[in-house]
């Protein structure tokens, strides 16, 4: 479980109970972010003394306009190792992580490069096409006046259907290798591909790279940005063409994204987090330790001043690093919460309960 912490030393205990009241210790500004860096650890020494010979609770329990709420003396929650920060204010964005792996353009770099060549064979060809079939017409008037033989017109036909069937060949070809990319690489790649020169070459050098990934599902037709992150260099990428790469074997999903390719070599597992863009949803994060797992329910103490905490129950939290998004109707701007030290709180109200219960 997340966030639950020891319960304090019974020496502490003791101390308070002789009216040695330790000064104290509350933080003002915990140093925490979305992305759980700078995060309030427990360091606490491990002190484990079982025995519990209190005969009476430290903290007492009330219940104040139907919130129950947990009463210490002046230091005395703080002497036992609670600690209190304000929450901080924060959006929550869509964020999902893929992983991705990068594509070996070989194959692609080389059905391009048959393709101009089979596109300037048809280039030529059809430049010869018209001037031959000018001839043969020139040719089939001068038959028809006598002034020349039919063996020229005949040469002259042969050497048109030639040129011809050199046409229907390189058309066929270049027909079967931009089927081949298509079905390879996407219609992004084969509908224009002499005008992906420089990412061509881009890519054969590796400067740049082509990063195979599923789109996740919930982003599926929304806007998103998308970064590559390979070992601790992390890099925008952009998806090729509009909407989805039609890969074989990719899925509906898949999706071929375009990053600078430094270090990014063919085969190559990187991991890729998709940002949502429309729209986001206010509220505070809290670090892990605020965060109490109990029965059925989750839940945070509030710091109400002066000793008094009252237990919230969570509702709608989001995982973060190494945090929890909440969002802002479930607390305050102004709210202060325990972010060490709830486990012991927890414990507490349950003894105080069971005490109060016996009172009456």
């Amino acid at each position: 479980m997340y966030g639950l912490q020891r319960f304090a030393p019974d020496e502490v205990l003791a101390a308070v109970s002789f009216g040695l009241l330790p000064t104290t210790r509350v933080e003002d500004h915990a140093d925490y972010d979305v992305d759980g860096l700078g995060m309030v650890r427990d360091d606490d020494d491990d002190d484990d003394d079982d025995d519990d010979d209190d005969d009476a609770p430290v903290a007492l329990l009330e219940f104040r306009d139907e919130e129950r709420v947990l009463i210490f003396p002046p230091g005395v929650a703080e002497a036992n190792g609670v600690v209190t920060a304000p929450v901080r204010a924060a959006n929550w964005v869509e964020r999902y992580t893929k992983l991705g792996t990068v594509l070996d353009v070989a194959s692609l770099l080389r059905d391009v490069a048959a393709l101009r060549g089979t596109e300037l064979v048809l280039g030529q060809s059809e430049a010869r096409l018209e001037p031959l079939r000018s001839r043969l017409h020139r040719l089939q008037q001068a038959y028809d006046t006598g002034l020349v033989l039919l063996a020229d017109v005949d040469l002259a036909e042969r050497t048109l259907r030639d040129e011809q069937m050199i046409l229907a060949e390189h058309t066929a070809a270049r027909a079967h290798t931009l089927r081949k990319i298509r079905h390879g690489w996407g219609a992004y790649f084969a509908e224009a591909a002499a005008e992906r020169l420089p990412l061509l070459e881009a890519l054969a050098d590796r400067s740049r790279a082509l990063v195979q990934v599923s789109l996740p599902e919930p982003l599926s037709g929304r806007g998103f940005h998308a970064e590559i992150q390979a070992g601790d260099a992390v890099r925008p990428a952009e998806p090729i063409g509009p909407g989805y790469a039609e890969i074989a074997g990719m899925g509906p999903d898949a999706m071929v994204l375009l990053a600078e390719g430094a270090g990014l070599r063919p085969g190559l597992r990187v991991e890729v987090t998709f940002h949502g863009t429309e729209g986001f949803e206010s509220g505070f994060v809290l670090p892990t330790g605020a965060v109490l797992f109990h029965g059925d329910g989750i839940w945070a103490y509030r710091d109400l001043g002066d000793g008094r905490f009252h237990r919230l129950p969570l509702s709608g939290l989001r995982r973060l690093d190494r945090s929890w998004f909440v969002p802002k109707s479930v607390l305050a701007f102004d709210a202060r919460v325990v972010i060490r030290g709830g486990q012991m709180l927890l414990a507490e109200e349950f003894r105080a309960e069971i005490m109060r219960e016996d009172d009456d």
